[in-house]
């Protein structure tokens, strides 16, 4: 997971705007706790496969398909 979090930070590096690294919910940063729930949204919709192990995040092919 936090391999996926520092790929994020740095391909939104010139998007992510200051209010966007303020941070919410007992301390965490604003973008990754929306990444967390985009995952768990993309978990819903069978984008991606309910974790094997903790912090690994696998797309189904539903969700490779989706990226095509």
């Amino acid at each position: 997971m936090e391999d996926v979090m520092v790929e994020i930070a740095r391909s939104m590096e010139g998007v992510l705007r200051p209010a966007d690294h303020e941070t919410v919910n007992q301390g965490e940063v604003r973008w990754r706790y929306a990444a967390r729930l985009e995952r768990k949204a993309m978990l819903d919709d069978g984008l991606v496969a309910p974790p094997r192990e903790p912090g690994v995040w696998e797309l189904t092919d539903l969700g490779r398909s989706a990226t095509e």
